[in-house]
């Protein structure tokens, strides 16, 4: 499972903490992921901090954002595809012995 923190404004994490503590939203959610093998949370909320041209408006990428976050998260993927593939082999090894 790979849980995705998109990337906002500041404006928009101020306006929303009026209605949502993300502190203990993303705590709760951080402790269900617990429960699973092989649960990956992936952090872009703050990956364009103060980089309002990459955004059409406060919580929506424009196609130049897009397109740097896409590619950063194929890098992730492929990261998280590898620590996988690894795990299983170790997994597989010991399995062996």
């Amino acid at each position: 499972m790979i849980l995705v923190k998109y990337p906002l404004t500041e404006e928009f994490v101020i306006e929303a903490k009026k209605y949502l503590d993300f502190e203990e939203f993303y705590k709760s959610i951080s402790a269900e992921t617990e429960k699973f093998n092989n649960c990956y949370i992936l952090d872009y909320q703050k990956f364009f901090l103060n980089k309002y041209d990459l955004f059409k408006n406060s919580d929506h990428l424009n196609k130049w954002g897009a397109e740097i976050l896409s590619k950063q998260v194929a890098k992730d993927l492929e990261k998280i595809k590898l620590n996988i593939i690894l795990n299983n082999q170790i997994s597989d090894f010991i399995k062996q012995k």
